[in-house]
Order: structure tokens, then C-alpha cells, then sequence
């Protein structure tokens, strides 16, 4: 799995500058809603959109659509090994959102862990040198923000999200996430 998503990084970063960052994010999670929620009909099973079209759609912004729109826009500076590196800082500020919203406690042991584990990803990426400057700056603070979407979103679908169907929550979070973007796409080349 980690493999995937990293290798997913290097994806964005060659096709971010050919497609923009816009299409890139809108066609990764299109793709992805259209197989899923096609296989739901093929397989006639977790139909349930109507019920809770809000929430999916919710979840598929925050969890989808904006931080993948954020990553694509981050490659059009940063190099594949850095947007791996501050994706990297996702446990960190999932365990802080859990921390506040969830009473989960960080203890010293987690916050050790955690700074751990994104120093071993700096480690093993060996990001090669970048110039420092206002568009690095703006693409550091897009993927930091793409990765508070990913922990707030955590936290919500752990407390909001019981009686939705994990699956069905996938699929239709995905697609609908891909059409909340889609009126922005059709607007730019």
C-alpha cells in the first residue's frame, strides 16, 4: 500500500504540468467514483445515495477532491520524493486532530513514533535540493494543507460515520468528489 501511494506522487508530478493540476485531481477521482459505484450496480449493492448523498459528498471533498487537488497543484513545483516527505507528516496530524476532537491522548511514545516515522521517509527519499523561494513556500503550505484535509476528514468519518457502509462511503465519496470538481474543471484548459 505504501508503495502505491507513493508511486502515486510521481504520477501526479509527471501529469500535473501536461494536464493541470485541476484535471488531474478531478480525473483521479472520477475514474476511481465511476469504477466503484459501477461495480455497486453491477453488483447491486450499496445503493444507499439518496439516504446520505451529504455525507458522501462531504467526505469526498475534504478526503478526495480538495487534497488531491492541493497535491496536483504542489507538483507543479515540488519535486515526486518531497510530496511524499510532507505526506508523510499525515500520522502526526491525525494524532494531533484525534488528540483534540476524539480525547485520543498523544503520549510521548506516539509523538516519538510519529516523528520517527517522517524522519525515516526523509531519509529513505533523499530529496534532491529546491529553491527556496514564494512558489516553494505556497507549495509546502498546499501539500501541508492537503494532508490537515486528510486528518480532519479521519476524525469526522470516525465520528459522523457509523451507520454509513464503509464501502458504499468509498465509491460514492469518490464520484461525488469527482463531480464537485468538475464545474471547476470545465473552466480551465
Amino acid at each position: 500500500l505504501a508503495v502505491i501511494w507513493s508511486a502515486s506522487f510521481v504520477f501526479i508530478r509527471v501529469l500535473a504540468p501536461v494536464l493541470g493540476p485541476v484535471w488531474v485531481a478531478t480525473s483521479r477521482v472520477l475514474v476511481a467514483g465511476v469504477a466503484l459505484t459501477g461495480a455497486f450496480v453491477v453488483l447491486r449493492q450499496h445503493l444507499d445515495i439518496a439516504a446520505h448523498w451529504r455525507e458522501y459528498l462531504f467526505v469526498g471533498v475534504l478526503n478526495s477532491a480538495l487534497p488531491f487537488l492541493l497535491f496536483a497543484y504542489a507538483a507543479l513545483t515540488l519535486p515526486a520524493s518531497y510530496l511524499v516527505i510532507l505526506n508523510s507528516g499525515l500520522p502526526l496530524l491525525g494524532a494531533i486532530a484525534s488528540a483534540i476532537w476524539l480525547a485520543e491522548p498523544l503520549d510521548r511514545g506516539k509523538l516519538v513514533g510519529l516523528v520517527a516515522g517522517a524522519a525515516g521517509v526523509l531519509l529513505v527519499s533523499r530529496a534532491g535540493p529546491v529553491v527556496a523561494n514564494l512558489a516553494f513556500a505556497i507549495a509546502v503550505v498546499a501539500s501541508l494543507a492537503a494532508i490537515l484535509c486528510y486528518a480532519l476528514a479521519g476524525v469526522w468519518i470516525k465520528r459522523r460515520s457509523r451507520a454509513l457502509p464503509p464501502i458504499a462511503m468509498t465509491g460514492w465519496s469518490q464520484l461525488l468528489g469527482g463531480l464537485a470538481l468538475l464545474p471547476i474543471a470545465v473552466t480551465v484548459p
